[in-house]
């Protein structure tokens, strides 16, 4: 996995923890930002890596053509 995918996840599971120590509600502006920050950012390597996959996939296939 990507490192940095894996530092998000830690953000995002950190927030978490913290809206819960200090009971934030779900409807609080500036957390929800951070976590809308931080889910985007996360989701578009998420999205890279999958892409990355993928064209590995296709360049092995293409690699083993029959002749």
């Amino acid at each position: 996995m990507n490192i940095e995918y894996t530092k998000l996840e830690s953000i995002h599971c950190a927030l978490q923890e913290l809206q819960q120590e200090f009971n934030i509600p779900n409807d609080h502006e500036h957390l929800e930002n951070a976590f809308k920050f931080t889910e985007d950012l996360r989701d578009k390597y998420l999205e890279d890596l999958q892409q990355d996959k993928l064209g590995t996939s296709i360049d092995i296939f293409s690699t083993n053509k029959v002749n």
